[in-house]
């Protein structure tokens, strides 16, 4: 989650060149998600309040995959500080996952996204299944 300050012209180019361009671990779990029940409210790589999150699962879930770039204290204080705004202003909720984890258990990954959904939005079916 990342560029606050670009212009929305800017976010924009961002957001579709993170969309060509993703990580494997990205990679990993956009594919996961799109063999889920809860594909059809997946949007990766979403502007939300100015700020670009990886996933969004409409309508209130937002879900990281954090790099080696986010191990850092600093950085792990400013995305805290970016779910805080989020969270008041969007009223979502978070999950962030490591690559790692991503990589290695993305059907767990999925798991885990699909019951919090559920549990956000009694509509969507908790079996990661289908």
């Amino acid at each position: 989650m990342a560029r606050r300050n670009l212009t929305p012209e800017d976010r924009e180019r961002f957001v579709v060149e993170a969309r060509r361009n993703p990580t494997e671990a990205e990679s990993l779990l956009l594919k996961a998600l799109r063999q889920s029940p809860i594909s059809d409210r997946t949007i990766f790589q979403h502007n939300l309040q100015n700020y670009i999150v990886d996933v969004n699962i409409h309508p209130n879930l937002v879900v990281e995959v954090d790099g080696g770039y986010h191990e850092g204290v600093s950085q792990r204080v400013k995305d805290k500080l970016r779910e805080i705004h989020l969270e008041l202003g969007s009223a979502v909720h978070f999950l962030r996952f490591t690559n790692m984890e991503v990589e290695t258990a993305p059907d767990v990954v999925v798991a885990i996204i699909c019951a919090k959904a559920a549990l956000l939005n009694p509509r969507i079916p908790m079996d990661p299944l289908g």
